[in-house]
């Protein structure tokens, strides 16, 4: 059976610290798909995987995400799902893209402050 290649928005499993964890793709740039998966505590990270085998390739944080990966979340609708929940964040803290000037993460209270 062939594997349909990963596209934004579609779940699958990644297999993290020595357990299952449940991954969404947020955005797809030729073949590599980028994946942010949960953790049980409640903080979330990313990794490239595989668009067609869905192997992982890296894993990278929020902060040094490149623009044209943060721009294609945006642009392929995975926004709205986003956790971005680092582990390195503060407590009431949460990531969120700055679209002007130059599509970034950056971080922001719960009400949206940065």
């Amino acid at each position: 059976m062939e594997l349909k290649p990963l596209k934004a928005g579609d779940i699958m499993r990644v297999w993290v610290n020595q357990a299952e964890r449940v991954g969404e793709v947020l955005a797809v740039l030729d073949d590599m798909a980028l994946v942010e998966y949960s953790m049980p505590k409640g903080t979330s990270a990313l990794r490239f995987y595989h668009a067609n085998r869905r192997t992982f390739l890296a894993k990278i944080s929020y902060l040094s995400l490149p623009t044209d990966w943060v721009a294609a979340i945006l642009y392929q609708g995975a926004l709205q799902d986003l956790i971005g929940k680092p582990q390195q964040i503060g407590k009431g803290q949460k990531l969120t893209i700055n679209i002007c000037p130059d599509f970034r993460f950056v971080k922001v209270d719960d009400h949206g402050r940065d």
